[in-house]
């Protein structure tokens, strides 16, 4: 977008990557004051539930601007935000506030640990606050678009595809030689492992497994409540999984080169593009995908569709030992992934959609606020400060 407008980026991080500060103006989000610095055409948030968006989300519900929504489920970030702030309040008077009095009951669970499973985020997703406070949405995909409609029928949303991020690899051979692969099917998730990810689903099914050839990678890091090496004992399957922990970018890129096959089973989902998923498929990796939400917005001709039923981990074992035997399909759904984010998520597109859904709420113009109480106001204010502060310490 350099060539359109001149961008300021504001950030609490330290770790800006030179090619990013060589161009663009890098300020504090602490520093962020509309209207005193200089006016800008357009104030854009990325936002998405991870708790390094907390003070582009704080500061967009006390400076609205244009968000651009990375998933609908942003629960774990509101609650990073308030119960990691120690403000236990805060995150009642949120739950309570969208989901009433079971909103409420839920949050007393969180609060005595009794509601310790992640996928009760998903089912009160907290998208609401930032939706109310935004100009216009832009986001990646008609699920999420969808979502906010069903709550805001009104809002105007835009869908700019995510980028791909054009990665370049070295020869299958050549990167299976230095990671020490010899004659095995390697089955590959890429990205966080959690549970969210489906990686209980994969787990089981390599205990399952009849093919000793078959080899699961889990290649990223393992989240911090995510208990894989109990896992990893309890089902006797310590020999066949590899778990990689967090890689450099170059050796990212060789287990991408490497693989045989890739899954991505995020189940439940906030509708979220995954950048992981594209990068699989713009590396010609065939990749098994579940047929629900947002993978459904893909052609299945372009990956593997897992059906979401309740025999989906035999199926998925099935799947897996089928293409160990006969693998040669796999190269031709490769191909036709990679042409498929050349054709969609290329960073031409990316700009182009962008600039065009820019325009339309030009010509459109914001879209009305709702107010917050000066109690809200002041309680925001409070965590953006000591979100910031943190921010400068990580």
């Amino acid at each position: 977008l350099q060539n359109q407008f001149e961008i300021d980026i504001y950030t609490d991080t330290e770790k800006v990557s030179k090619e990013i500060t060589d161009i663009f103006k890098i300020k504090k989000v602490s520093a962020f004051k509309p209207g005193t610095e200089k006016d800008y055409r357009h104030v854009i948030y990325q936002i998405g539930s991870n708790k390094i968006h907390a003070s582009s989300y704080l500061t967009a519900l006390l400076n609205p601007g244009i968000l651009f929504l990375h998933e609908f489920v942003l629960h774990h970030l509101v609650k990073f935000i308030t119960i990691g702030q120690g403000k236990k309040e805060a995150y009642t008077s949120e739950m309570e506030k969208y989901y009433g009095h079971e909103g409420a009951e839920m949050a007393r669970l969180v609060h005595t640990g009794r509601a310790a499973s992640e996928t009760m985020y998903f089912h009160f997703p907290l998208f609401q606050r930032a939706v109310e406070r935004s100009l216009a949405v832009i986001t990646t995909t008609e699920e999420i678009k969808r979502n906010i409609r069903k709550a805001f029928p009104d809002k105007q949303v835009y869908i700019v595809p995510l980028v791909d991020g054009e990665s370049t690899l070295p020869e299958k051979s050549e990167a299976r030689a230095e990671l020490g692969l010899k004659d095995e099917f390697i089955v590959a998730q890429f990205g966080i492992v959690s549970e969210s990810k489906g990686v209980d689903d994969l787990l089981r099914m390599m205990q399952q497994v009849k093919n000793p050839k078959i080899r699961l990678a889990l290649v990223g890091r393992v989240h911090d409540d995510y208990p894989l090496k109990d896992k990893l004992k309890e089902y006797e399957i310590e020999d066949c999984v590899i778990s990689t922990g967090f890689l450099s970018r170059k050796d990212f890129e060789k287990w991408l080169a490497a693989v045989d096959l890739c899954v991505n089973l995020r189940y439940p989902t906030g509708g979220e593009s995954s950048g992981a998923l594209i990068e699989m498929m713009s590396a010609s990796k065939a990749v098994i995908i579940p047929e629900y939400a947002q993978f459904l917005e893909m052609p299945e001709y372009v990956a593997i569709p897992l059906p979401m039923g309740r025999d989906r981990n035999e199926l998925l074992r099935k799947f897996i030992e089928h293409y160990a035997e006969h693998p040669e399909p796999l190269e031709d759904i490769g191909k036709k992934a990679r042409q498929y984010i050349k054709d969609n998520h290329s960073p031409k597109i990316s700009c182009l959609k962008l600039l065009e859904s820019l325009k339309e709420i030009e010509k459109r113009g914001y879209d009305d606020l709702v107010p917050m109480s000066a109690e809200e106001t002041a309680m925001f204010q409070r965590l953006l400060k000591k979100t910031t502060v943190q921010g400068r310490k990580r």
